[in-house]
Formats: structure tokens, sequence, C-alpha cells
């Protein structure tokens, strides 16, 4: 079954001010969360 969870990584994120380098993901198309250094936190996600 493929996840519908993506993982941006490394992304520089505004918020509309600058926030610095994050991850972000997402889930059936919308942004869920934004930190940094997710990865481990959501193995199932597909990174991008």
């Amino acid at each position: 079954m493929e996840s519908n969870l993506f993982l941006i990584t490394n992304a520089d994120v505004f918020t509309p001010e600058a926030i610095g380098k994050n991850d972000v993901l997402v889930a059936g198309g919308k942004i869920i969360a934004i930190r940094p250094q997710m990865a481990s936190q959501v193995p199932m996600a597909k990174i991008i």
C-alpha cells in the first residue's frame, strides 16, 4: 500500500517570514507539520 505522506526535507520555509531550513510533512495535499529533522519520526513518509 502506497503512503499518502510526503516529507520535503531541508526546505527553506517562509510563514510569511523566513524561518530557515525545515522539513515539511504533507498528507492529502495539505501541510500537517513543519519541523527540523523530522525524517526519523515519520519513517512511512515518502521523502522528497
